[in-house]
């Protein structure tokens, strides 16, 4: 138990360095920043999405852990459930986050300079990871996770 508590501190801490080093706002989440580009604002408010969704999994995951004993079966069952379809919804924010990342890096004429791209496309695959890593913690509640 102890284990799978460090694992979500790591995920926890690396996520709040990915929000700050993408220029989200760590002490305010739930509004994105305001900016000029239609699509920038679609970016962000997915990567903010993201971001919240894989926060909220993750103490979620955590209050389960540390209730272990505590709950009724069924309660177990549900609180997993949930759990699931909130990882679900996630892998699918965040798949409509690459999409929108691989569209306007093929654009000729991108109204995002390359570096603003490079930074679209570290905070895609960073995500990407960090979904990986919850997903991994998540089946380890089953059985043993391979690789």
């Amino acid at each position: 138990m102890s284990k799978l508590d460090g694992e979500i501190e790591t995920l926890l801490s690396t996520l709040y360095t990915l929000q700050s080093s993408t220029g989200a706002d760590t002490t305010a989440p739930t509004k994105p920043k305001p900016t000029s580009g239609k699509k920038t604002d679609r970016f962000l408010e997915i990567k903010t999405g993201c971001i919240q969704r894989l926060t909220s999994i993750q103490s979620m995951m955590m209050e389960s852990r540390e209730r272990e004993g505590e709950l009724d079966p069924k309660d177990v069952i549900r609180g997993q459930s949930q759990i699931r379809e909130e990882i679900r919804m996630l892998t699918e924010e965040w798949r409509d986050l690459d999409s929108l990342y691989r569209i306007e890096s093929r654009k000729k004429r991108s109204k995002f300079t390359q570096a603003e791209l490079q930074s679209q496309q570290h905070t895609v695959l960073q995500l990407n990871e960090e979904i990986k890593k919850v997903k991994d913690l998540q089946r380890s509640g089953y059985g043993k996770v391979e690789g």
